[in-house]
């Protein structure tokens, strides 16, 4: 009996092992997205991954290197220091120079510069005179719902070319090309996103105006919190300009925004970016995941009723890919510190490796063929070569992995999931006739029961895997251990997307 016992505790241990070792390993590796070409035409509704910010370079700024032509003095600080920017609020005096300027700080990608109510009355546009506004009825009375719409310019967001950008109830567009519920997480210019919903009161309105001299103005009116009704209603806008430069006006706010609730939506000021990465499964699954690689996060404390917010695009890599010396020797390229401009021969691209095209640029291997003296320009800057845009598979390429390296330059490793491991023992089996231990008939049935239990979840755990739109796919994507240290999902907000406006 006791042996029979030793065999149990034994078989038991191993299997909790084995099984916490496999949950966690094929849970970890499970991406919420499966887009299976052709196969549905609503998985474009299917939840994204999301991870973590890889490069946020306003994390890492320097003070900033330009100089403003204000005929009074400007305020600088550190993106990273929100301790120096309210001590700079509070003992500098609002400037009352040409620009309104209060704060200007450097985000590598956008300049920002804090307004005050004299600059709040040079950038507010009262939509109540334009007759051409248009309002929508949908977004209107919805709550957690996005539209698309198309605009008469392309807008350079992060440098690139963006024509059609998508409005949501939560006070906030999305730049996305590739839609999906998840969009509170990355890819958004967000003059105010919140738990907003228009859906509360008759008054609130969401409209927007394109006008003809190159801006798109989108408003939301009257909104309410849906769950700080009582505070009062928000009011405020978002001007998008034809070169790439943002303006947020907030006409209306009635308490701090360090003040709303963070408990079923998240609150965010400023713009984001990411890249996408596609690799494919068996089955023919997709799965997409998404990087961020900059995020431009707004002081809250210059958020409030009469102010304004300026975001003055500036100059990136891809922006210049008419040929090889105009990379390299491009505004863009003023340092190599911010972005460092290199051009591929093989794709005839200019970038700095990170932005939204990263992965074509990986599988053309112009991380380590891409030039950067432009002296080298002649010889093979004209150098073409036939590059596949298809995405690699899982065997080929394995399962992205971006980590950040020394300077904020991001790099991606793959691990591929094809590959077989074995375990090798030199100890005693323990079915070993020299160990001295006999097997009754007690110990043979619990192998057998643990045996068939690790068959039974296993087999469980793949077709869950295989299968992540069924039930026991939506399981495992519910409980997997990455989820056990989130936040509650406030990152996560699901967005329902309406059709094209």
């Amino acid at each position: 009996m006791a042996a029979d016992s030793n065999v149990l505790r034994a078989s038991v241990l191993f299997t909790i092992c084995f099984l916490s070792v496999l949950v966690v390993q094929v849970s970890s590796n499970l991406g919420p997205i499966y887009h299976c070409d052709g196969s549905h035409t609503d998985s474009w509704l299917l939840p994204v991954q999301v991870l973590a910010a890889e490069h946020e370079t306003n994390e890492v700024l320097r003070r900033t290197k330009r100089q403003v032509s204000a005929v009074g003095p400007v305020n600088r600080a550190s993106a990273t220091d929100n301790e120096e920017l309210n001590r700079l609020a509070q003992e500098a005096p609002i400037n009352n120079s040409t620009n309104n300027t209060v704060l200007e700080v450097d985000h590598d990608y956008y300049v920002v510069s804090y307004l005050n109510e004299d600059g709040f009355e040079d950038n507010w546009v009262d939509l109540d005179a334009e007759n051409a506004t248009e309002i929508s009825y949908v977004l209107s009375s919805s709550h957690k719902l996005a539209a698309t719409v198309e605009l008469k310019f392309d807008f350079p967001f992060y440098g690139h070319m963006i024509r059609n950008i998508t409005i949501a109830t939560g006070g906030f567009i999305y730049t996305g090309n590739f839609i999906h519920q998840w969009m509170t997480s990355t890819q958004y210019i967000a003059p105010l996103m919140g738990n907003f919903n228009p859906s509360l009161h008759n008054d609130s309105v969401i409209r927007y105006f394109d006008t003809e001299d190159g801006s798109f103005i989108v408003e939301w009116k009257n909104v309410l919190l849906h769950d700080q009704q009582t505070v009062g209603n928000y009011t405020f806008q978002v001007i998008l300009l034809e070169n790439g430069d943002i303006t947020f006006n907030y006409e209306q706010v009635p308490i701090p925004i360090s003040n709303l609730s963070t408990v079923l939506h998240p609150v965010k000021l400023g713009v984001s970016d990411a890249y996408m990465f596609i690799s494919e499964h068996f089955n023919h699954y997709r799965q997409r995941t998404f990087y961020h690689y900059h995020t431009v996060k707004l002081n809250f404390t210059y958020v409030a009723t009469r102010k304004s917010i300026y975001l003055k695009h500036q100059p990136t890599c891809i922006m210049y890919s008419e040929g090889c010396e105009e990379c390299l020797e491009s505004e863009a390229n003023r340092d190599a510190d911010v972005f460092n401009c290199r051009w591929c021969p093989k794709l005839q691209r200019c970038s700095s490796g990170v932005d939204r095209r990263r992965q074509e640029w990986i599988m053309a291997d112009c991380q380590t063929t891409s030039i950067t003296d432009p002296d080298a320009c002649a010889e093979f800057g004209n150098v073409t070569q036939e590059v596949s845009s298809v995405a690699p598979t899982a065997a080929e390429a394995g399962t992205p992995q971006a980590t950040t390296q020394p300077g904020g330059v991001v790099t991606t490793k793959t691990s591929n999931s094809g590959g077989q491991s074995g375990h090798h023992s030199s100890g005693p089996s323990i079915m070993s006739k020299s160990a001295g231990i006999g097997i009754g008939p007690a110990g043979i049935a619990a192998i057998i029961a643990v045996f068939l239990l690790v068959v039974v979840l296993a087999g469980w755990i793949y077709y869950a895997y295989s299968h992540p739109t069924s039930l026991s796919g939506q399981l495992l994507i519910k409980y997997r251990p990455s989820n056990w240290r989130s936040r509650g999902g406030r990152e996560n907000t699901r967005y329902q997307v309406a059709l094209h406006m």
